[in-house]
């Protein structure tokens, strides 16, 4: 091991995306699986970032057609559900009102 690698050690994911995708897959094999867990998990992870969501389903829609599996179902199903509930939220974001003697 060279001094600049123990100085600067790589992390071990590249970007926010692979940290979620990492993060969806954790969940979706875990036994007690469910969605609406693991969506909540995951956009704790990301942040409610759509742009992450939007990255992540291009790549499941890549995995899901190279290779359909029971774990491409179930992520593709947590992935819309958090998509969902990320719009949602969006939509219901507060904006104040504007005051006046009218108001």
């Amino acid at each position: 091991m060279n001094t600049p690698s123990v100085a600067h050690p790589r992390t071990l994911f590249r970007s926010r995306v692979d940290h979620a995708s990492a993060t969806l897959l954790r969940s979706v094999m875990a036994d007690g699986w469910r969605p609406e867990t693991a969506a909540r998990e995951l956009l704790a992870t990301i942040r409610f970032d759509r742009r992450v969501l939007l990255l992540m389903r291009a790549r499941l829609a890549k995995a899901a057609l190279q290779r359909p599996t029971r774990i491409t179902d179930r992520a593709a199903v947590t992935l819309e559900l958090a998509m969902t509930t990320a719009e949602r939220r969006h939509a219901t974001t507060y904006i104040p009102r504007q005051g006046g003697a009218h108001a």
